[in-house]
């Protein structure tokens, strides 16, 4: 398991701009800790992050490597390559969609 540093390190590199960004990790949330029927388990773990932190409703930008884990057509979410992780292009297309 990563660190919070390492993981802001690995996912900003090459655009210190989004250090900032970074604020925080997810709680992992076992399936019976999930409402019932619930499938989209990352989309469900970061509810449970804003719910926590006070910011119910914020919008927010995931970088996973899966779509399973969020509902379908989810906009908060940024598909990245499971076999090369995040790379240059996906870190300038973030900007973009975070400008």
């Amino acid at each position: 398991m990563y660190s919070m540093d390492d993981m802001v390190r690995m996912a900003s590199r090459g655009a210190p701009e989004l250090l900032a960004r970074f604020i925080g990790f997810t709680p992992h949330l076992e399936a019976r800790d999930r409402p019932q029927g619930t499938i989209a388990q990352r989309e469900e773990e970061i509810n449970a992050w804003q719910a926590m932190n006070g910011q119910k409703g914020w919008r927010w930008l995931a970088l996973d490597d899966n779509a399973s884990n969020f509902a379908p057509g989810r906009d908060g979410l940024y598909l990245v390559d499971w076999q090369t992780g995040v790379v240059e292009e996906d870190v300038h297309e973030v900007l973009e969609i975070l400008r």
